[in-house]
């Protein structure tokens, strides 16, 4: 039996060798069989038909990371220990949660302050930075009231637009 050594990670995720994943056809987002036999963890690849109406798993995004993160913030809570193995769905529900607290404490008020829409929310200071970071490296210049006022869903789109202007993924 061929094997090689791989590390856990504090997750307790591990990386497949690329050419076991070419070998057995496995790319990223497929599902894999897990289980025990003795001291030896078995992996496989597996096709599994989900009943009509069950959906697979579709994971936290990273714009709902943010969001939680900043709403936690702004709320004065510690964030979930494992969010980043939240469902997408499980996010959004939580993000309707903080929100809804947030409108109850009052913070609302701030946003209708800075022109903002209800359901919106601002900019967190780390998409603010890197907007102001990659307009400047595009040279495009930004003024410090337009970073205020800014959403955080149009610091995403600014910071799309910017990484395709200047080649970055």
């Amino acid at each position: 039996m061929e094997y090689e050594l791989v590390k856990v990670d504090s997750q307790g995720r591990i990386n497949i060798p690329k050419e076991y994943m070419s070998r057995l056809g496995i790319k990223a987002g497929d599902l894999l069989a897990i289980s025990i036999k003795g001291n030896l963890l078995i992996i496989g690849k597996v096709k599994i038909e989900l009943p009509p109406g069950l959906k697979p798993f579709k994971p936290i995004t990273e714009e709902q990371i943010h969001t939680i993160l900043d709403l936690c913030r702004e709320l004065d809570v510690e964030p979930p220990h494992d969010l980043e193995s939240l469902s997408y769905e499980t996010a959004e529900a939580l993000i309707r949660e903080y929100r809804s607290r947030l409108e109850k404490s009052g913070v609302s008020e701030a946003k209708e302050y800075l022109g903002m829409e209800k359901g919106e929310k601002p900019a967190s200071m780390d998409q603010k930075r890197y907007v102001k970071y990659l307009s400047k490296k595009a040279g495009i210049p930004i003024s410090d009231e337009e970073l205020e006022k800014m959403t955080s869903k149009e610091a995403s789109r600014r910071i799309k637009e910017l990484k395709e202007k200047l080649g970055m993924k």
